[in-house]
């Protein structure tokens, strides 16, 4: 900030009224640039009101200075008939007033010299705030350029990625319809499946069934065949004993006969363990 800014600052802090401000601005701002600040210059050092209204202070302000140089320099002349008449009367006076007023002219010139001198150096420091605040602008209008840039582009990049998106969302559809399609064919083949299965397990339950039935039949033919093997071997039995009885009746048969041959033996009835023998072997 620099010296104009901090004392414009502190003088427009004990100023309410817009207009007063406004006039404060543009008579500090010409006394150290020799000219009146623009419109948008006096808002934005107040930092308030709206162009129409600061520019019509403004415009106030440019009409009452300019009424005030008018008044200046109508002030008239000594009238010459007065020097004339007076001369001689006032000639010491007028010299004194003269000197007086050269001495007080040498003053104010001195004085207008030095705030010139200052003017001319604020002017200097307000052109050089002007080059800040015009680089300053040139910056933030190529900041701006640059945000606008990037929001295009940004614009551009969201438009292609609601493309996408919409791309992306016709595809999910397909795929969720296919998938739809293929759950609904998994779930017919799962419902195949498990009746098939369902199937196969009545049909083990069947052949299971089927095959413990045959195991118990198979059970009972062993028991049967023991049975019978057991009756075999009684009657193997029954037979080598009734083969050793027949032999023995052979055997006794020709000892009788050779006996009734020689005479000795007499017939007699067959016993009835010989009938039953003849019966058996007769079967």
């Amino acid at each position: 900030m620099t010296d104009l800014d901090a004392a414009i600052a502190q003088r427009l802090a004990s100023i309410p009224q817009r207009r007063d401000r406004v006039f404060a601005v543009c008579e500090m701002v010409k006394e150290a640039t020799g000219s009146v600040p623009s419109i948008d210059k006096i808002r934005d050092i107040i930092g308030s009101g709206s162009k129409t209204d600061i520019h019509k202070d403004r415009q106030l302000y440019l009409a009452q200075t300019a009424g005030r140089q008018a008044r200046l320099l109508e002030l008239p002349e000594i009238p010459e008939t007065f020097v004339h008449s007076l001369e001689a009367l006032a000639r010491g006076l007028w010299e004194q007033v003269a000197t007086d007023a050269k001495v007080a002219f040498d003053a104010e010139r001195q004085e207008w010299t030095r705030r010139i001198e200052a003017a001319e150096q604020g002017r200097a420091d307000a052109e050089k705030v002007a080059d800040i605040t015009f680089k300053e602008r040139e910056d933030a209008i190529a900041a701006r350029d640059q945000a606008q840039a990037e929001r295009d582009e940004a614009r551009g990049r969201a438009a292609e990625l609601e493309r996408q998106l919409a791309l992306g969302t016709q595809e999910l559809a397909a795929v969720r319809e296919t998938a739809a399609a293929e759950k609904r064919e998994l779930t017919l083949a799962l419902d195949a499946a498990q009746y098939a299965e369902q199937l196969q397990q009545r049909q083990v339950a069947t052949l299971e069934s089927r095959i413990a039935d045959l195991a118990r039949r198979l059970d009972d033919g062993k028991v049967l065949e023991m049975a019978a093997l057991t009756r075999a071997g009684k009657l193997e039995s029954e037979l080598a004993r009734a083969q050793g009885r027949i032999e023995e009746l052979q055997r006794q048969r020709v000892a009788t006969s050779q006996e009734i041959d020689r005479g000795t033996v007499r017939r007699s009835p067959p016993t009835a363990g010989a009938a039953a023998l003849k019966r058996r072997l007769a079967r």
